[in-house]
């Protein structure tokens, strides 16, 4: 069954634990950030729909054109709640050059992620041809800790 097991929602709530405690944010910004988590999964599954019927990326292993919804969860509980708040705190301490450091870093980080996945697990996700797909999955990355952060603001 390779990746694709529910379980690993467990030590996501764990990371996002750490992280919120590495960030020291108070009480009320670790709720937030659980909302943020929301926003991230959510635009998340967008992007998935969107690729999967652009060609830019699937899941071969699944009939649907988006992963199982407890990933999204995953992914929303550490990059868009957990990372999200390691974000919010570099940029509440280093200002614009912070978010510029953070959006970078986010969306390097995300697209190496990718890759190594896509290649390590071939069978779990799969990148169209050319350099397009990788392109846009840095656009998804960038928007996606954007709108994070963009969130984090409101509140």
């Amino acid at each position: 069954m390779g990746p694709w097991q529910p379980w690993l929602v467990i030590p996501a709530i764990a990371v996002f634990a750490v992280l919120a405690a590495v960030s020291r944010a108070p009480r009320c910004r670790v709720g937030l950030a659980l909302v943020t988590g929301l926003v991230f999964a959510a635009g998340n599954l967008g992007w998935d729909l969107l690729a999967e019927r652009a060609g830019w990326w699937s899941y071969p292993q699944l009939d649907t054109a988006t992963a199982p919804l407890w990933l999204y969860a995953i992914a929303g509980l550490i990059f868009g709640a957990g990372v999200g708040l390691i974000g919010w705190r570099t940029i509440r301490r280093h200002g614009w050059r912070g978010a510029v450091a953070f959006l970078a870093a986010f969306t390097v980080v995300g697209v190496i992620r990718d890759c190594t996945v896509a290649h390590r697990y071939a069978d779990v996700i799969r990148f169209g041809d050319g350099a397009s797909p990788w392109i846009v999955d840095a656009m998804a990355w960038l928007s996606l800790a954007a709108l994070v952060q963009a969130t984090h603001r409101l509140g």
